[in-house]
């Protein structure tokens, strides 16, 4: 409890003190509750898919395969279990209850911290802390039914059919992941999106000001196929800041291989901000550099996120002076 409060935002207030959470938490008891269980409801797609498989650091997608072939293992599996297993009732509520209890206490201790009053910010979804007390809710139902005799063996072979499938195409995916620029979802036919950041915090990244005064260019080198389109991560903008920004792909030499603008009023705070390049022909460099510009602009102009370490070949420049950070980019191919 003294980690969760320490670290919260719970009404609104930044960090408080536990003597200043519990405050904030019973004078509106009901209604926590009420979001606590109404963040369960909308992030249990997710819970569910982090307890059944997920990969290190956040990184790349497990193939959707994975999760339709294990949920018949896990429930095959269960009609297996013989009935010769007898436990109490009492016995099994106690397990199953014991085990329901304990991911709602976590999940709510990992909810507090992300949580500000007024919003549902549900932060807290990942399915690993499912998995210390799975172990209880399975042997709480455990040998409650059993199939027949005769439906063992098919449904034995199909529960290590499935299992086999689910493993094959876990491993393609952390092959695609680890070993591949561009993750599986972009070999089973939709965009490679670059580069891949493993865990890195977009909303308290630095950031890099263009305004009238600046301009920002950035170089980064591909490692797919052609290249489509550009998102950048804002993380600064007035909501009525006027103005047009003014967006060039250059090659190595300094050619324009393409230009666009992009109204201020068309641009969202703390969203990626995407740029379809189209019209543009030399789609198969290996190295381009984007430029950042502004009219119309005032001081405030925008910020534009930054990473906090080189997670990609690239420099960034600011009116000319390297900076040894790089923008918060994302280049998205067609193909791997």
């Amino acid at each position: 409890w003294a980690l969760a409060a320490q670290n919260s935002t719970f009404g609104g207030e930044g960090r408080q003190s536990i003597l200043g959470e519990l405050s904030s938490l019973s004078s509106n008891l009901l209604g926590f509750i009420g979001l606590v269980f109404q963040s369960l409801w909308l992030t249990a797609p997710s819970l569910l898919k982090g307890w059944v498989a997920g990969f290190g650091f956040g990184a790349g997608q497990v193939p959707a395969l994975v999760y339709w072939f294990w949920l018949p293992v896990v429930a095959l599996a269960w009609l297996l279990e013989e009935k010769r297993i007898q436990l109490e009732r009492p016995v099994r509520i106690f397990l199953a209850g014991m085990g329901i209890l304990s991911f709602l206490g976590i999940y709510t201790m990992v909810f507090i911290p992300s949580h500000v009053y007024g919003g549902l910010t549900a932060l807290a979804k990942h399915g690993r802390y499912l998995l210390p007390f799975v172990p209880l809710v399975f042997l709480g139902i455990t040998g409650l039914y059993t199939l027949k005799l005769k439906f063992q063996k098919p449904i034995l072979a199909s529960v290590l059919s499935f299992f086999l499938l689910a493993q094959v195409f876990y491993a393609i995916g952390i092959y695609t992941t680890y070993y591949t620029y561009c993750t599986y979802d972009a070999y089973a036919g939709d965009a490679c999106s670059l580069p891949i950041y493993k865990n890195i915090e977009k909303e308290d990244a630095g950031s890099a000001l263009l305004n009238n005064e600046s301009q920002i260019t950035q170089s980064f080198t591909k490692f797919c196929g052609e290249l489509e389109s550009i998102d950048l991560y804002i993380n600064q903008k007035a909501d009525d800041l006027q103005g047009d920004l003014l967006v060039s792909l250059l090659d190595t030499d300094g050619d324009l291989l393409w230009d666009g603008s992009i109204p201020a009023d068309e641009i969202r705070n703390l969203a990626y901000l995407n740029i379809p390049l189209d019209g543009l022909t030399e789609t198969n460099l290996d190295v381009y550099l984007i430029q950042l510009s502004t009219t119309g602009m005032p001081d405030e102009g925008l910020g534009f996120a930054l990473t906090y370490a080189d997670f990609y070949p690239g420099e960034l420049s600011i009116n000319g002076q390297p900076e040894d950070r790089d923008l918060l980019i994302h280049y998205v191919c067609t193909t791997p």
